[in-house]
């Protein structure tokens, strides 16, 4: 690893990095650590970061470039092609700039010939965007493409179709991390977020330890990266920090990619995560395409179903439930279901719950309700088990039981804990 401008402490757990700015300049420990740590596939998978860029702004290459450097890191570049559009124009890098990127070993994935919203063209401009795009990365001599970005992060079932003909990813700017191959053209991004255009810099932190935690795949994109702070763009300083930060929690830094494929291939490796139910709820017309999760009760239309997230709001006068139908589960083994709410909850008595029932013979459990004003990423969770010749349980179910208040349910899991 080459000389980092500040020197980091890279710690065992995501738990140990602050997930707030305070200490130091940027809430890390401050101090130097020679040691690579170790990280071992099944007893904690080694998390990776990717580090993409859009719109080929100068500062790419002016700043991202040479700091990332630093770190013996590479990343990656979504380019527009057309002629005019982007490469060679003012606030812009040139082609030549470009290929040194590539040639240092940068990713280069296309977004496009003219940075169009590829929703509202004609089929044969759709195809005329991807593939022409591809052939002129190709002509530039910056490889082949296998890598795509939705310009302004707009897809649709139709869109990803005719992109999988010619691209193996698709970065979209869901935002979140990456946590199933069934979403490799629309992987989650976390972005923006550090110009305070779309949530802060603890937010985004937050994000990035749980996926540290998680052993999973982080992808982080932005546009320029420069001062003052600008939507779509990042400041150096905070950029400076996220990479301090990538590095503390052990991350390795790929290109998207290379990202993608290692994931892919390591997934069968990652046991602990059983499922990921909200990829059911990425688009609920076709739920039953990814996972089993149905509206059981919701008698004042109180559950809404968007961007891979259950939202439920005000005016349920009993309950409503999303349930989910367990496949076989061990006996012996203490599994946990849970998710994380933002919202408010206002209740006397009852909240928002995370339950496990089962048929006749197997008793429900029900975690402790969640209530309360202004909640942010507050997680909901039951462990639970059943013995060997016991009924074995049958769904999970998230019991929103409240007559007001809204909350956001998301990155919904179940995994096991022994």
């Amino acid at each position: 690893m080459g000389t980092a401008i500040r020197t980091i402490t890279r710690v065992q757990d995501a738990d140990d990095v602050a997930t707030t700015p305070g200490a130091g300049t940027n809430g890390l420990a401050m101090t130097w650590d020679a040691v690579e740590q170790k990280f071992v596939l099944g007893a904690k998978t080694q998390p990776v970061f990717v580090f993409t860029f859009d719109d080929v702004f100068a500062s790419q290459y002016t700043y991202a470039f040479p700091r990332l450097a630093e770190f013996g890191w590479n990343g990656t570049l979504f380019v527009p092609t057309g002629d005019g559009v982007r490469i060679g124009t003012g606030g812009c890098m040139s082609a030549s700039q470009i290929t040194a990127m590539y040639e240092a070993g940068w990713e280069i994935g296309s977004h496009t010939v003219n940075h169009v919203d590829l929703s509202g063209v004609n089929e044969a401009t759709l195809i005329s965007e991807l593939e022409d795009s591809k052939a002129a990365i190709i002509s530039y001599g910056w490889g082949t493409p296998r890598s795509f970005a939705y310009p302004s992060g707009i897809w649709s079932n139709a869109i990803i179709d005719k992109v999988k003909l010619y691209y193996d990813y698709a970065r979209s700017i869901i935002v979140g991390y990456h946590v199933d191959n069934a979403m490799e053209y629309r992987v989650r991004a976390l972005g923006e977020a550090l110009s305070g255009y779309r949530y802060s810099w603890a937010d985004l932190v937050v994000q990035v330890n749980e996926c540290a935690r998680r052993g999973g795949l982080c992808v982080f994109y932005t546009h320029g990266v420069q001062n003052p702070d600008l939507p779509y763009h990042t400041s150096t300083r905070h950029f400076d920090d996220l990479c301090d930060l990538v590095y503390a929690l052990g991350y390795r830094v790929m290109t998207f990619t290379d990202a993608m494929d290692a994931y892919r291939a390591r997934a069968a490796h990652v046991s602990n995560l059983i499922l990921n139910p909200d990829l059911a709820l990425m688009d609920y017309a076709n739920a039953a395409r990814y996972l089993d999760w149905t509206v059981i009760s919701d008698a004042s239309n109180a559950l809404t179903f968007t961007d891979s997230v259950i939202t439920a709001t005000s005016g349920e006068a009993a309950t409503a439930y999303v349930g989910y139908t367990l496949g076989e589960l061990e006996p012996d083994v203490t599994y946990r279901f849970g998710f994380y709410v933002s919202g408010d909850i206002a209740s006397a008595s009852n909240g928002l719950y995370a339950k496990v029932e089962g048929p006749a013979g197997f008793t429900a459990v029900l975690s402790s309700p969640l209530k309360g004003s202004s909640l942010v990423r507050s997680y909901v969770y039951r462990d639970f088990s059943y013995a060997t010749g016991a009924t074995p349980p049958s769904q999970l179910t998230i019991l929103w039981a409240l007559a007001s208040g809204s909350a956001t349910i998301y990155e919904i899991d179940l995994r096991r804990m022994t």
